[in-house]
């Protein structure tokens, strides 16, 4: 069901429109809206990769800033490795911005691991812009491998 929301105290506007939103939900492998004190505190989008089918990337994931620290992000980032394992999947890349500390620490503690940077993909010529709240920078990749079927996992597709 569609609720017409913003997370609690959000200043953020979305990246994408309505219309792409929607589009990116519906494509997702699925979508969880996490939800603190009656109120709409964050999501994560997965999809699968269209070349590798078995590996999944972390579309989006957001958390209100009014919750984090609450164990928000965590929650919603377990739901997805379950959710990956019992699906068969071989593994979930996340990309994040080299800037979001937030963002990749919560990654290395949920077991992901660096796994690349890309340098070329935004506009890191544009330096002096860095400060400004619509700069992107450059990425970092993370990966987390799902435990494997000789460790007593059953996978299916």
């Amino acid at each position: 069901r569609w609720e017409r929301t913003k997370p609690m105290g959000s200043t953020r506007t979305p990246d994408s429109d309505r219309a792409e939103l929607v589009r990116e939900v519906e494509q997702a492998e699925p979508f969880w809206v996490a939800h603190l004190d009656g109120r709409a505190a964050g999501y994560l989008i997965l999809k699968r990769m269209d070349l590798h089918p078995t590996t999944g990337f972390i579309q989006d994931i957001f958390v209100d800033r009014s919750c984090r620290k609450r164990g928000v992000a965590s929650a919603l980032v377990e739901a997805m490795k379950h959710h990956a394992i019992e699906r068969g999947l071989r593994g979930v890349f996340w990309e994040a911005q080299n800037d979001n500390f937030e963002a990749i620490e919560l990654a290395l503690r949920r077991g992901f691991v660096f796994a690349g940077f890309n340098d070329s993909s935004y506009r890191n010529g544009d330096r002096d812009r860095q400060r400004a709240l619509d700069f992107l920078g450059d990425a970092v990749f993370l990966y987390w491998s799902a435990p494997s079927a000789e460790a007593g996992v059953r996978r299916t597709l």
